[in-house]
């Protein structure tokens, strides 16, 4: 299924979806964990996750639940 989502839309979500990562005390230096499927939202929380000046660092299904379990303990034991 094919969707079209138009340049202003795209930015108004990534900019809703900043706001809340602001709002939860995510900013500049965070690791942000983004696990999605291949949908126009994972490219908006991508962008949103950029746009605060966070890292994003990429979760699929593709690595296997103790791949992920390891990524998700790295980034919880390092955050200050």
């Amino acid at each position: 299924m094919e969707s079209v989502v138009t340049y202003r839309e795209f930015d108004k979500e990534v900019c809703k979806f900043a706001s809340a990562l602001k709002q939860m005390e995510y900013g500049k230096g965070d690791v942000v964990g983004l696990y999605l499927p291949r949908i126009p939202e994972t490219i908006m929380a991508y962008f949103a996750i950029i746009k605060i000046g966070a890292v994003v660092m990429p979760l699929f299904s593709g690595f296997g639940s103790q791949a992920i379990a390891e990524r998700l303990i790295f980034l919880y034991s390092n955050k200050s």
